[in-house]
C-alpha cells in the first residue's frame, strides 16, 4: 500500500527555514565555545616534542565602561590592544575575565594562564560578574580604529565571541599586525577586564 502526503509547501517551507536556522545558530554557539581541555588536548605533542615552548605576551587590566555611559559621557566600552608575538610563534592564547569595576582581584603567580599552560593544568577562570562581552581578533590598524570609533570594521570571523564573561580561547594567526578588541555589550554596567595572551614559540 502507498501512502501519499499532501504538504503544504509554504508551512513546510518555514518548518525547513526554522530547522536550519536552529542548526545554523549550534554550529555557531559550539564553534565559539573552546574548552581549556581542548586546548590542552593541541599542545600535549608540541609540549612532548620539547621544541615548542609557551611564553608570557602580556597580562593587562582595563576598565571598560557600559555603552550608554560610553555614549552619553564619553567613557570607552571598547578596548583594543595591539598583540606583538614573539619570533617562531606557532599559535597563542588569551584569557579575559570579567570582574566587577573597583575590584583589585588579580589571578596568583600558580593561576596565571602562562603558568597553567606550563605546567598542563586546568585554569579555574574566575567569575564573579555576569557582564556580556564581545571579543574580537583584528589584524589591520585601520580596522582597530574603526572599531574603537564606533565604525564599520573587518574582522576574523572564526575568532569572534559574542555575549561572553569570562573566557579562554586560541588562534593560529601569528603573521602580520594583531589586535585584540573587546567590547562591553552591557547597556548599564561597567566592568573591569583582565586580558592574558601566551604565545607557544618553536624553538631552534
Amino acid at each position: 500500500m502507498v501512502y501519499i502526503y499532501i504538504i503544504n509547501p509554504i508551512n513546510n517551507m518555514k518548518k525547513i527555514f526554522a530547522i536550519l536556522l536552529f542548526t545554523f545558530s549550534i554550529t555557531i554557539c559550539y564553534s565559539q565555545k573552546i574548552t581549556f581541555k581542548d586546548i590542552l588536548n593541541s599542545l600535549n605533542s608540541a609540549l612532548n616534542s620539547n621544541t615548542i615552548r609557551p611564553q608570557n605576551v602580556f597580562i593587562k587590566e582595563y576598565v571598560v565602561n557600559s555603552s550608554s555611559k560610553g555614549n552619553l559621557f564619553g567613557g570607552h566600552n571598547k578596548i583594543v590592544e595591539q598583540i606583538v608575538l614573539p619570533q617562531n610563534t606557532v599559535k597563542w592564547y588569551y584569557r579575559i575575565t570579567i570582574i566587577e569595576k573597583n575590584s583589585n582581584y588579580q589571578y596568583p603567580n600558580n593561576e596565571t594562564l602562562f603558568y597553567c599552560i606550563h605546567n598542563g593544568i586546568q585554569p579555574k577562570n574566575f567569575v564573579n560578574l555576569r557582564v556580556p562581552f564581545n571579543i574580537f581578533v583584528i589584524n589591520s590598524s585601520g580596522d582597530s580604529y574603526n572599531f574603537l570609533e564606533g565604525k564599520p570594521f573587518n574582522t576574523l570571523r572564526d575568532y569572534c565571541v559574542y555575549n561572553t564573561d569570562s573566557y579562554i580561547g586560541q588562534c593560529p594567526l601569528v603573521t602580520g599586525n594583531i589586535w585584540i578588541g573587546i567590547q562591553n555589550a552591557s547597556t548599564l554596567t561597567g566592568a573591569k577586564a583582565i586580558i592574558e595572551v601566551v604565545a607557544m614559540v618553536r624553538e631552534g
